[in-house]
């Protein structure tokens, strides 16, 4: 009723089943543990805020102060009239987008 033959196939069978699983596993881990040591995330918070800032300091169509005589704006100062403007919202949407800041 027992063969030997039978016990020796299912203890194979579980063997291999165990040992693929555990490769399995094994290889995941490493890929996943790898590719995170590869290419770590990058924050460009910092950067992407102090662009922003710059562009609505230094930008005669943000918030910087426009000298008609000079024809130039004045870096880093901020003009009050420009708060009061009821169309802000263009001004500095056309002074944040990239296409239509280009330093010199």
């Amino acid at each position: 009723m027992n063969h030997r033959g039978d016990v020796t196939t299912a203890y194979v069978l579980t063997w291999i089943v165990f040992t693929c699983l555990m490769l399995l596993v094994i290889f995941g881990s490493l890929f996943f543990w790898l590719d995170s040591k590869l290419y770590p995330p990058t924050d460009t918070f910092e950067a992407e805020a102090a662009l922003l800032a710059q562009r609505l300091l230094y930008s005669p169509n943000a918030l910087g102060y426009f000298d008609a005589l000079s024809n130039r704006a004045m870096p880093g100062i901020i003009d009050g009239t420009v708060l009061d403007d009821p169309e802000i919202e263009a001004r500095l949407l056309t002074a944040i987008t990239p296409d239509n800041n280009r330093g010199a």
